[in-house]
């Protein structure tokens, strides 16, 4: 199986993130892109958090990275973002 089959979802997949985003959709409108992007981070953060190896820091963090990688990754595909723009992206560009 290449990366493209593995990340695509499939049909309950699709039909359970439509449902949860649209319960979502309502509590983000109406809100600035900054409150909408902390919010989400903040959901993304409390995933992160929830991976972990209790006796190994170093494997957490690791775990973590590669994590919040491919979730970069899915979300630019998803988006229609490129990777090349993404890898552009750097902090002081971000910054607030």
């Amino acid at each position: 199986m290449n990366d493209n089959e593995r990340d695509k979802p499939d049909e309950d997949e699709v039909a359970k993130v439509r449902e949860i985003a649209e319960k979502i959709r309502p509590l983000l409108a109406g809100h600035g892109s900054r409150i909408q992007g902390v919010a989400l981070a903040t959901l993304v953060a409390t995933w992160l958090k929830g991976h972990i190896h209790t006796s190994d820091r170093e494997k957490t963090i690791d775990v973590r990275a590669r994590l919040l990688a491919h979730f970069t990754m899915l979300c630019a595909k998803w988006s229609d973002i490129s990777h090349e723009q993404v890898r552009s992206i750097s902090p002081e560009e971000d910054a607030w």
